[in-house]
Order: C-alpha cells, then sequence, then structure tokens
C-alpha cells in the first residue's frame, strides 16, 4: 500500500516538473483570423461578415458571406448584429505607392468612375493606371476624368498640393488639410478613411509629424508615411436621418433586448483634458510571449 502511493507521489511531482518546464519556455504565437476556405482563397473573419479575397487584387465585386454576429464557434460573439441586405465587397487598395515602379518617384492615375460602396460611409473611385485597374477613396474634390498624382519624395522646400493627390508627409506644408494617412510607412492608410474626415498638420520635428484629429487628439508619425491632400468624400452623411427602425435592419443592426440597462458614468459630467501627442512606432518582428495558467 505504501508502495503504491509512493509510486503515485512521483509520478505526480514529475507531471508537475514538466508543465513547469513548459510554462517557463512557452512561446505562443499570436492568434491570426484569417484561415484557408480553399485552394486559392483566403478568408478573413472579422465578427461580422467574411469576405473571400484571391491572392492577387482584383476589382470585380467579391463574395461577402454574413455571420449574423457568430464567432468561429457558432455563439453570439457581436450583439445587436445579423440580417441586412446582401452585399458585395469591393476591394479598396489603401497603399497608394503600391503600383510606382522600381526606380520611379511618381505615378500618374485617371479617374474612371466614382461609386458608391455599401460596405463604407465614403464613396470610392475606380482610378487606372496603364492596365492597372484599382478602387481608391474618393476625395470631396475628385471627379470623372481628373488625374491624380502618388509622389513619393520629400523635397527641399513643401509642395503645393493638389486635392486627390499623395505625398509623404514631410513634403506637405504646415496647415495643410490630409486624410488617408499612413500609421506605419508602408503599411497602408489606417486614419481619416471614413466619410468627410480629415486630419491638419501641425508641425514637423525631428523626422515625424505631428497631425491633428477632429477629435483634437495630435498623433505623430513617420514623415515617410503617405497622405492624400484632401478631405474623404460624403460630407453630409453625418446629416443622414435614420427614421424608422426598418432601416436600421436593413443595416444589418438589430435592436436592444427591451431589458432596463443601467447607465454608467459615462453619461455623466466628466472634465475634457487635452489628450497628449500619441507616438507610433512599428513593433519588431517576432513572436508573443504569453504566460500560461494550468
Amino acid at each position: 500500500m505504501a508502495m503504491t502511493q509512493l509510486t503515485h507521489l512521483v509520478r505526480s511531482l514529475t507531471g508537475i516538473l514538466q508543465k513547469t518546464q513548459f510554462m517557463a519556455s512557452a512561446v505562443i504565437e499570436p492568434r491570426c483570423d484569417i484561415h484557408t476556405t480553399g485552394p486559392s482563397l483566403t478568408g478573413r473573419y472579422t465578427g461580422r461578415k467574411v469576405v473571400e479575397k484571391p491572392k492577387e487584387y482584383t476589382t470585380r465585386p467579391l463574395r461577402m458571406v454574413q455571420t449574423g454576429g457568430r464567432g468561429e464557434d457558432g455563439r453570439v460573439a457581436i450583439p445587436r448584429c445579423g440580417g441586412g441586405h446582401k452585399r458585395n465587397f469591393r476591394w479598396v487598395d489603401f497603399q497608394r505607392d503600391r503600383l510606382i515602379q522600381p526606380g520611379r518617384i511618381q505615378m500618374v492615375e485617371r479617374i474612371e468612375k466614382i461609386m458608391y460602396d455599401p460596405c463604407r460611409s465614403a464613396r470610392i473611385a475606380l482610378t487606372a493606371c496603364g492596365e492597372d485597374k484599382r478602387y481608391l477613396v474618393a476625395t470631396d474634390d475628385m471627379e470623372e476624368g481628373n488625374i491624380i498624382t502618388t509622389i513619393k519624395e520629400i523635397p527641399k522646400l513643401p509642395v503645393r498640393p493638389n486635392p486627390g493627390d499623395c505625398y509623404q508627409l514631410g513634403a506637405l506644408p504646415i496647415g495643410a488639410i490630409v486624410c488617408c494617412i499612413e500609421k506605419f510607412a508602408g503599411h497602408g492608410a489606417m486614419i481619416c478613411r471614413s466619410a468627410g474626415t480629415s486630419a491638419q498638420i501641425l508641425r514637423k520635428v525631428d523626422g515625424r509629424c505631428v497631425f491633428r484629429l477632429p477629435s483634437k487628439q495630435e498623433i505623430s508619425v513617420s514623415q515617410e508615411c503617405m497622405a492624400t491632400a484632401g478631405r474623404v468624400s460624403n460630407m453630409k452623411h453625418q446629416d443622414v436621418v435614420v427614421g424608422k427602425a426598418g432601416r436600421n435592419r436593413w443595416y444589418g443592426i438589430r435592436p436592444h433586448s427591451g431589458l432596463w440597462h443601467r447607465k454608467t458614468g459615462v453619461h455623466g459630467r466628466k472634465l475634457r483634458f487635452k489628450r497628449l501627442v500619441t507616438f507610433n512606432e512599428p513593433r519588431s518582428p517576432g513572436q508573443t510571449t504569453q504566460k500560461l495558467t494550468i
């Protein structure tokens, strides 16, 4: 009897020791929301919809599957989400300098058409450069037939930007109004992409550019980040009146449960202090170390 208990105790201690060694050296890759849906297609799970994107860029409308707010396990992940009209996804290219040929610093495109996009609040523009076509976020002053330029160079003197043209932030003058701003150089536009939004360049310090958002927040990014001159199109989007509950159902927004919900402190009076400047630096490539609890 004593020998059996001693054997179980040794086995338990051995298991605990192995788990402790595993926790000390555990390196877990961050979870990726991209999963393969076919031999040549990849799906992107966003909680509300799944878009099947091909490996190469295309301007054809892509099939978009609505999830009804359910996650990958079939349970509700996002409340108040479900239903709505069926929509196709237009692949908007947020990296303006992607088509610039090696050895050159600029490219010229012609606006073929200004279109309505059901998946975003802003209008999109179909542009052509030779045989290459792509969708871009349209600015307020864009018209069909206009010529837009993308320049990837910082001259000694600031340039006079034309609406719709794309420059590096270091090439624009102080006080310029820009939109579709990159957070990290070469990663594509991430800031001021919705309808009617824009930012204003305030100052340039030590190779960085500080601009102010409509919320009075100041953000500092590298001067090599690309930005489009002007404001995003569809300025009257915020003035649209829904009018009835059925219109929200068309958008895929479900009503509240109808139960009484206690209000929190966010609804009360508050003192708003001036926000500090936000510095954005790209993360170094590598794995993310997480702590495991057994």
